[in-house]
């Protein structure tokens, strides 16, 4: 699993494109993809970076994160793995 340190102001994301949302009561940041297909999001509490893609039904489903949407987070040396 790949998340953000936990000594880093999440705030930072700001700078990669990502964004603060609050949706049932969950806060999280998300940045959609170029491929207009996809969106990362970043969870408050557990930090995980997950990776999502659109669907018509349910808004989005979870699928395997690809290393290649998250490499300006990585050279950032925001990355961890657990």
């Amino acid at each position: 699993m790949l998340k953000i340190r936990d000594d880093v102001d999440l705030k930072e994301l700001e700078k990669f494109g990502f964004e603060y949302e609050e949706e049932d009561g969950e806060k999280y940041w998300c940045k959609y993809l170029p491929d207009n297909q996809h969106k990362l999001f970043i969870y408050e509490d557990e930090r995980e970076i997950k990776q999502g893609r659109f669907t018509l039904l349910f808004g989005y489903d979870e699928v395997e994160l690809e290393d290649k949407w998250i490499q300006d987070l990585i050279k950032a040396d925001l990355v961890i793995k657990e």
